[in-house]
């Protein structure tokens, strides 16, 4: 009789095997040399004035093939700005800055994604975790500023309680949006830091954390609220491909990582609907890359899509609002969106856009007057919306030119992340209490 094993107990070997030496190996370069983070514990302390943990976006923030709004007044942008001529040491997850060489600026960088509640993800994280305690240590920032989700606060926090110095806390992440064991740990903890504002001042990028922050007792006044800022460069018309001035073409947009969570795979469903019945005219674009691009391509030609969904790829950032403008509808179908930049994108551009009713989605769209919000992955609805603004073109003006309102909103360069940030930089750090 075959003897069989479950390929879950191989993978439970594999795994309890190979990770533990693995991480062995970083934990042994993290200590005894910089070859794998750039951390020396043999060099001797030197103070800086302020620490930036943050977020690295692989795509964003590449200095090459741009396509977000990121790199036209973004977040590494607005942190140079805030930070200024400061001796100032970036922390960040992923990211590509690690490289640059600058004289008041120390980059240090965590070569491996920790994001995701696996029991790998959790390992990596508490080494990072200790990696970042131990850069702070090192550099003994005098104001730290932490920019992420509630778990990125802790470390921090603990730092900052522990040597006396400041912190600026801005979430952009939901607070309340995993609700295992673990995470009611860390919601419950970061409320305590977010009211300990002896130490904390609190910020965040729009109304979802805002709210859940005030639904946990902490007081409106005591948060602030950073925005986004387009300038003028962002407005400006640049060339693309011919097919989006093709009047007989109706264009669908989409912008975003080719990721589950932004629901790119919806769209090959939605268009399976949506193209037999405009007759062809209905034409789906990619802006973007990722992990799905394989199988959506997989798809496209499974479904026989070929001539009405196209990659586009990745695109150079100053060129979205060219092909936001010259579409016909914006599919915004992310399952999780703190904010949802896509979906202001769009609207500032005067395109109509279908969302999700989901994350910080629903707080930008008045469904049916400056947009429309469908409930989180129908398809059938997201259908039916975009064939009802095919078949109605004065609907489709009319809700483009109320979404256009939404550019009042992002006006305002002294809002902004890097803006606030630069005020409190420069202040006396003893406004805290």
């Amino acid at each position: 009789m075959a003897l069989i094993i479950p390929a879950r107990l191989i993978y439970r070997i594999i795994f309890s095997i190979y990770y533990p030496f693995l991480y062995k190996i970083i934990v042994i370069r993290l200590i005894r040399s910089n070859l794998l983070f750039g951390l020396n514990i043999s060099e001797k302390i030197m103070t800086v004035e302020i620490a930036i943990i943050r977020y690295g976006d692989p795509i964003a923030e590449c200095d090459e093939k741009k396509y977000r709004f990121d790199s036209v007044y973004g977040y590494t942008e607005q942190y140079e700005f805030a930070a200024g001529k400061r001796k100032t040491l970036m922390i960040g997850k992923r990211d590509r800055l690690a490289r640059k060489k600058t004289e008041n600026r120390i980059y240090k960088v965590f070569p491996i994604s920790v994001s995701g509640w696996s029991v790998k993800r959790w390992s990596l994280r508490i080494i990072y975790e200790l990696y970042e305690f131990l850069l702070l240590i090192r550099y003994r920032p005098k104001i730290i500023a932490v920019v992420g989700a509630p778990v990125d606060a802790i470390i921090p926090y603990l730092f900052a309680k522990l040597f006396r110095k400041k912190m600026v806390l801005v979430f952009h992440s939901e607070i309340y949006h995993n609700r295992n064991i673990i995470s009611k740990f860390i919601q419950k903890f970061t409320i305590q830091i977010v009211r300990d504002k002896k130490y904390v001042r609190t910020m965040c990028n729009g109304p979802l954390p805002y709210t859940q922050l005030v639904d946990s007792g902490i007081n409106p006044d005591d948060i602030e609220i950073h925005s986004l800022y387009y300038p003028p460069e962002f407005f400006q018309v640049q060339k693309i491909e011919p097919i989006f001035s093709e009047p007989e073409k109706f264009n669908i947009l989409f912008v975003g990582r080719f990721d589950k969570s932004k629901g790119v795979l919806d769209i090959i469903e939605v268009a399976r609907k949506v193209v037999p019945k405009t007759d062809g005219n209905a034409h789906f674009f990619l802006i973007g890359d990722g992990k799905l691009r394989d199988t959506i391509l997989r798809k496209i030609d499974e479904f026989d899509l070929n001539n009405n969904v196209k990659i586009l790829g990745m695109r150079q950032n100053n060129t979205i609002y060219s092909y936001m403008s010259s579409s016909d509808v914006v599919l915004v179908p992310s399952y999780y969106e703190c904010f949802g930049k896509t979906l202001a994108e769009a609207m500032i551009s005067g395109t109509p856009a279908i969302a999700y009713n989901t994350g910080g989605l629903k707080f930008q769209i008045e469904d049916g007057v400056d947009g429309f919000l469908i409930p989180t992955g129908d398809i059938d609805s997201m259908a039916e919306r975009i064939i009802r603004l095919y078949r109605n073109p004065t609907l489709r003006e009319r809700i483009g030119k109320q979404a256009a309102k939404k550019r009042e909103l992002y006006n305002h360069k002294e809002n902004t992340l890097g803006a606030k940030l630069k005020a409190i930089f420069e202040q006396n750090p003893d406004i805290f209490g």
